[in-house]
């Protein structure tokens, strides 16, 4: 989450950048209030899977966890795809990438141990 933060920090640092969003369009995208909403929600869903990880029982959270994985992993492709991101922006969804691919695989994997108890694993 921290990082998905400081990707959007460091792209309002962006002397190119700033003046496009002061203005409202960056990069040939018009930056408009549901465009802004669309962004909060995006922002929640790592947000609330800190919680969620921790009051969900097993099985609900090990879907919870891949749905959010898969929603944030297509999320950052798609923003690259969408336009050609700078070297500090490639950097970030690089590790966001790499982050949310591996929470997916983890709970991909995951077997809580109620199960490994019935089968002896």
């Amino acid at each position: 989450m921290l990082n998905y933060l400081y990707a959007d920090v460091f792209s309002l640092m962006d002397p190119v950048l700033l003046p496009q969003w002061l203005r409202g369009e960056v990069e040939g995208i018009t930056v408009t209030r549901p465009l802004l909403f669309a962004a909060a929600v995006m922002m929640e869903v790592p947000i609330a899977m800190t919680l969620l990880s921790r009051l969900l029982p097993a099985r609900p959270n090990r879907f919870a966890n891949l749905g959010a994985a898969v929603f944030k992993t297509l999320a950052v492709v798609a923003s690259l795809a969408a336009a050609r991101p700078n070297v500090h922006a490639a950097f970030f969804a690089t590790i966001e990438v790499v982050a949310t691919v591996t929470i997916g695989v983890i709970a991909w994997r995951w077997r809580p141990e109620a199960e490994l108890a019935n089968t002896g694993g």
